[in-house]
């Protein structure tokens, strides 16, 4: 299979992890298509067969975790995608948490771009395998160690846009600072309620 031909469903209800999710596939070349609810994820199940999802873990209306256990118990093995969780919850406990509830690995943000690659590279192995056999059972192999955000991870994505990696950069940061008042407020309102 194709890299471009691998079908990814991104699940990501934050507008500038969308953006820059959706930048790196394509820049990797990779199309996606955009689910913001887990909900919405389900939806799209029903109309179009995916070999991934992309499931971050909150979102509203329902969360990944709901929408991974839903996937895993109403849709037929030959409709089930890869899940793979993003979030950024490093610890062991939390990845045990997620592949308990259906999810075949973890994705720590933010997402290192050679950890994605390869898990998207071996689904795309798997889901060629596939065509021949039953699915395989078995896990994706462990990630790279996880990162905490620093200045790398900006230089790493600007390389990775190659000549749009300023112009890109830039687009990350005014979304950021445009959402982040809002997200401030959510919080302070829900702290507030307790």
């Amino acid at each position: 299979m194709a890299s471009s031909d691998l079908r990814i469903l991104l699940a990501e209800d934050n507008e500038v992890n969308q953006h820059l999710m959706l930048r790196i596939l394509a820049r990797i070349g990779y199309d996606a298509v955009l689910a913001k609810t887990g909900i919405q994820v389900l939806n799209k199940m029903d109309r179009q067969d995916f070999d991934i999802i992309l499931m971050d873990i909150q979102m509203p209306e329902m969360d990944g975790l709901t929408a991974t256990k839903l996937i895993r118990a109403h849709y037929t093995p030959e409709k089930q995608p890869r899940i793979i969780a993003l979030t950024a919850e490093s610890s062991p406990e939390g990845r045990e948490k997620y592949l308990a509830a259906g999810m075949d690995d973890v994705l720590t943000k933010p997402v290192q771009i050679d950890a994605l690659v390869n898990i998207l590279a071996a689904v795309a192995v798997q889901s060629d395998d596939e065509e021949c056999a039953t699915r395989d059972q078995s896990k994706s192999t462990s990630l790279n160690d996880y990162l905490i955000l620093d200045e790398s991870v900006m230089r790493d994505f600007m390389a990775l846009m190659g000549d749009d990696g300023k112009d890109s950069a830039r687009q990350l940061v005014e979304l950021f600072k445009t959402g982040t008042p809002g997200l401030i407020e959510q919080i302070e309102t829900a702290s507030n309620k307790k």
